[in-house]
């Protein structure tokens, strides 16, 4: 026997030795993250039914505009650019990304400029004399919530940075946020802004109750978790990571428990029979789709920052959006009559 046949044979014997410790490894590992992660796919599955009726509240743009009082553009004595220059000096470094004129609602209705800068930081600017303008208190978030929603029952019910229905961080910006109960019959939740006195959100009764059966399972957004977005990331991510474990270790199972050419004994191509039969056929079916799913879901996460982008240049930006020159034609050329 050469060396060379020697040493293949060694190595045969080495594998045949480690083989039945790994099949077991191998069968465990399927076996248990297999149990989780069935359990957790039913209930991604089952919550997204629910999400495909009813949404994660959030106040549309819609709501929003049918909220506002009608502009009074008369007492919109303030420019644009006066508005800007009673920002903050760090928020007046870079053009910002929005500038918007509308209402403030409440006891005192007046037109406000409604700023996000550079940063992503809320501001609002009065139209009517240039103030920036503090925010609001409890009061003047009932009185904006009752303005707002017609209904002169809405009661201030507390003032908090967050809760199960403002978790997302595209609210930060506007933390602290009043919630005010509106008594109504469908029992309606404003949420108010501290720090710009605007309505950033509502939620019924009925939204609030589905969608602890829709997305708040769905996108695991229970609030201590979502508080923390680090640590939410990460719980995604290795969730994530052992079904795709799970999902390998079924094909790999599912490949070598199969035969199509020497069949078993009873012709069949799995030695399983009754419900592991179809679990063995369907599950090595479905595993390549369930699989792909899976990853892409894992890489939508950016696992280990692979895909992080790189900041935009300031002076990229600068010389995009003109410099810091900004012109804005005041007061507004109105259409004819």
């Amino acid at each position: 026997m050469t060396h060379a046949a020697r040493r293949a044979r060694a190595d045969r014997t080495a594998w045949q030795r480690a083989w039945p410790l790994a099949r077991h490894w191998l069968y465990w590992t399927h076996r248990w993250l297999g149990i989780g992660g069935c359990l957790l796919f039913v209930m991604w599955f089952v919550s997204g039914v629910v999400m495909m009726y009813v949404g994660y509240p959030t106040l549309t743009e819609g709501e929003r505009l049918a909220g506002l009082r009608a502009l009074d553009v008369g007492q919109a004595r303030v420019s644009p650019v006066a508005a800007l220059e009673a920002l903050p000096e760090a928020a007046r470094q870079q053009p910002p990304r929005r500038v918007a004129l509308e209402m403030q609602g409440g006891a005192q209705p007046q037109p406000v400029w409604r700023i996000v800068d550079a940063r992503g930081g809320r501001h609002a600017v009065s139209a009517r004399d240039g103030r920036l303008l503090a925010g609001a208190d409890a009061a003047q978030a009932e009185a904006v919530a009752r303005d707002f929603s017609g209904q002169p029952a809405a009661r201030w019910a507390e003032t908090l940075e967050r809760d199960q229905w403002t978790v997302p961080q595209g609210l930060n910006p506007l933390r602290p946020l009043h919630r005010i109960e509106l008594n109504d019959a469908a029992g309606t939740e404003l949420y108010v802004s501290a720090r710009t006195g605007e309505v950033v959100r509502d939620t019924t009764r009925s939204e609030r109750f589905w969608n602890w059966l829709g997305s708040v399972p769905h996108w695991i957004y229970f609030t201590p978790l979502r508080a923390d977005p680090p640590l939410w990331h990460d719980v995604v991510v290795w969730l994530s990571a052992a079904c795709i474990v799970s999902a390998v270790t079924g094909i790999v199972i599912g490949i070598l428990r199969l035969r199509l050419r020497r069949r078993f004994r009873n012709g069949s191509v799995t030695p399983y029979t009754g419900w592991m039969a179809w679990h063995h056929i369907a599950g090595l079916v479905g595993g390549f789709f369930v699989l792909t799913w899976i990853v892409s879901g894992w890489l939508s996460m950016n696992p280990n920052r692979w895909f992080e982008r790189n900041p935009v240049d300031a002076a990229a930006v600068a010389r995009y959006t003109g410099g810091e020159i900004l012109t804005f034609p005041w007061p507004p050329a109105m259409p004819p009559v």
